[in-house]
């Protein structure tokens, strides 16, 4: 790496450009930050005067033997990096790459169409002595090949022309005798190095003016950063106490529900003048604040004093799923601030309150992501986002470790940008395959027999990583089936699950119940499950956001009983004559292949007093 040269600059700038479709406004920032620093060291310090590397020396020199380079004719030797390098330096200083000559003509051809340049074999090249302004040579050979056997006659016919010989190649591609010829300029890699090394010294006596002008534009970006907190905080706590003042209005003009309407708007308009006031002088202090780098100070004690509610702000994605929804029904129940993140591929935004700020957007969207956390200062995270159907996974298994593992982990990596420490995963009993006892522990082995199980078990070993890494405090909610619904119902498309399959028959929208199987190891042949109440199950995961939890633990929920296919299909129907398509077990695995026979008795498996406390509604 040459200090001062602008190469580094340019790769950094073609990274920008590569990741501005992936990139949010922090990233975006970011780069432009630091390109800016570069531009401003080289405009405002000699950080880049002079020729520092060898390939910038070699147009350093050539510049002083003809005073202007522009229009002058280049034959190169070689067509390595080196010469290449050089070459492309000399171009941008409006020299003509007229040839490129190399010992295989394939790689000269290579590297002078880059250049606009015309290819030659070695042997061709000698001859072009006799009109090149300068031969740059590089060939990588173990000996000279310009010897003054082969070019002195060309170099004879240019008269009294200066020819500037520039030999970048180790070991030295030019004979010292090329070098007496008359008019010829010959500098080899040691005296271009001399060059840069002088160069090299100039410049470093500009690093403290450049160190200056990084510090300045560091501190510009932290402030605009620490800016982007302010902001959204401002807005809650404007909002909030907005809500306070609109509600002490209301009261008081039902008080005084004798005023004219002329009055009661004076009164209205004397309530916002007031929230004005008080908000002004803390407004500005804020700003300040942030402009000198405390405003994360001032931030933390107003979310204390005030209650401005960025403390308690839930990220719930797929909250407009089946479970998901109820999840974020619970939560504002609570008192939690939420927001949505779904892409609507499984839900439904007419499942998430009006009055929620919903992102229609997937885990795996970058940009999205980094804007949500800037945006809305998310203190927790619910994530429900997975795909969570066993036969899909069986078919589609790269459509599952895609959304499931690759976009969860863009998730996971988001949170911890954005310095989220809490994260509640609904995940699934499908980690332990086929259970060897039941009730099942949180310790049992995990054997997942589909890529559904196993997708929800390489997240949660994510969530182990980022424990150790980031500090991420996580909780793995792990159960069998969700059933039931609130006042949002269950709606899937196509319906999998039994219940409300079974009752389409009940309804007469469905002419049967298919039966996937009557000879498992089972009492009555069918497959057993353990169902538990999605309204069961959302109140475990806000229950979760309240345990105190270190590092990534889980958690098993369960009812403690499984029911068969058949004690459900009695239970909803009775002893009605119910139509059954059975299925032997050879047609049950083809119709819902990677399902273990017994999905029941997992329970809450009580390994400590707090995991007690967070799921004892289940006892």
């Amino acid at each position: 790496m040459i200090l001062g040269e602008s190469q580094i600059q340019g790769q950094v700038r073609e990274a920008w450009e590569m990741s501005k479709p992936q990139a949010g406004p922090v990233l975006h920032r970011l780069f432009q930050s630091a390109l800016l620093v570069g531009a401003r060291v080289r405009s405002e310090t000699g950080l880049a005067m002079g020729a520092a590397s060898a390939a910038s020396a070699a147009v350093a020199v050539a510049g002083k033997i003809f005073h202007q380079l522009a229009g002058r004719s280049a034959l190169v030797l070689g067509a390595g990096d080196m010469a290449e390098l050089a070459a492309t330096c000399l171009a941008s200083e409006g020299v003509r790459v007229t040839m490129v000559a190399n010992r295989t003509y394939e790689r000269a051809q290579a590297v002078a169409e880059e250049l606009g340049a015309r290819a030659l074999t070695l042997d061709q090249a000698w001859e072009h002595f006799a009109t090149a302004d300068i031969v740059l040579s590089s060939t990588a050979a173990p000996h000279a090949v310009v010897t003054w056997e082969r070019v002195a006659a060309a170099i004879e016919r240019r008269g009294r022309r200066p020819l500037c010989i520039l030999d970048v190649a180790v070991p030295r591609d030019v004979e010292p005798a090329v070098g007496r010829l008359e008019n010829v300029f010959l500098y080899d890699i040691d005296d271009l190095q001399t060059v840069a090394a002088q160069a090299t010294a100039e410049r470093r006596k500009e690093i403290p003016a450049a160190e200056h002008i990084v510090t300045e534009e560091v501190d510009r970006f932290w402030t605009w950063y620490g800016g982007l907190a302010v902001v959204p905080v401002l807005k809650e706590f404007r909002g909030r106490l907005d809500q306070v003042r609109a509600q002490e209005l209301e009261r008081a003009l039902k008080r005084l529900a004798h005023l004219a309407p002329e009055d009661r708007a004076q009164i209205e308009q004397f309530s916002h003048a007031l929230l004005n006031k008080f908000l002004h002088q803390p407004t500005i202090a804020l700003k300040q604040a942030a402009h000198v780098g405390r405003g994360y100070g001032l931030l933390e004690a107003l979310k204390r004093l005030w209650n401005s509610g960025m403390g308690n702000k839930i990220l719930v994605a797929g909250g407009a799923g089946y479970i998901g929804s109820v999840v974020v029904e619970q939560l504002l129940a609570r008192g939690y601030v939420v927001v949505v993140l779904d892409d609507l591929s499984r839900g439904h935004r007419a499942a998430v309150d009006s009055g929620v700020d919903f992102v229609h957007g997937g885990v795996g969207d970058r940009a999205v992501l980094d804007e949500v956390f800037a945006r809305h200062g998310i203190a927790a995270l619910v994530h429900l986002a997975a795909f969570a159907l066993v036969a899909e996974s069986v078919a589609q298994p790269e459509k599952y470790f895609a959304n499931n593992v690759a976009a969860g982990r863009v998730l996971l990596e988001a949170a911890a940008r954005a310095g989220v420490r809490r994260l509640i995963f609904s995940s699934s009993c499908a980690v332990y395959g086929t259970p060897s006892r039941v009730p099942i522990p949180e310790d049992a082995p995990r054997a997942p027999v589909n890529p559904y199980g196993q997708t929800k078990l390489e997240f949660e070993q994510m969530l182990v990583e980022h424990a150790d890494r980031h500090g991420l405090a996580s909780m793995s909610l792990r159960y069998f089936n969700a059933a039931g619904a609130t006042r949002y119902g269950e709606h899937h498309e196509p319906e999998t699950h039994l219940i409300p399959n079974v009752m389409g028959v009940a309804l007469g929208r469905r002419p049967a119940v298919e039966v996937y199987g009557t000879d498992y190891p089972t009492r009555d042949g069918t497959a057993v499950r353990d169902y538990v109440h999605v309204a069961d199950i959302a109140d475990a995961h806000v229950r979760a956001l309240e345990v105190d939890v270190t590092g990534a633990e889980t958690l098993n929920l369960g009812t403690g009983a499984g029911y068969s296919v058949l004690d459900v299909v009695e239970a909803a129907l009775g002893t009605a004559q119910v139509t059954l398509l059975h299925h032997d077990i050879a047609q049950a695995l083809e119709g819902a292949p990677g399902n273990p026979p017994v999905q029941a008795l997992a329970y809450h498996y009580a390994q400590t007093e707090e995991h007690a406390q967070a799921a004892h509604w289940l006892e």
